[in-house]
């Protein structure tokens, strides 16, 4: 799954990571936590930019 991640983000995507669907098994059933860290790690390379805690707000509207 984390091999569509980077044309994804090169294509203007969005990804939202987590282990609620798939386990990812293959990567040895990594935590959330570490699956956000691989995706910002592809996301950056790719030369975009992570929505901070408060960029999420702002988007969807949330005081």
């Amino acid at each position: 799954m984390l091999d569509l991640c980077e044309g994804v983000a090169r294509r203007g995507g969005n990804i939202a990571p987590g282990i609620g669907d798939y386990p990812y098994i293959e990567l040895g059933r990594p935590t959330n936590e570490e699956l956000v860290r691989r995706t910002c790690t592809i996301a950056r390379g790719c030369g975009r930019e992570i929505a901070s805690p408060d960029d999420v707000r702002e988007i969807l509207e949330i005081s």
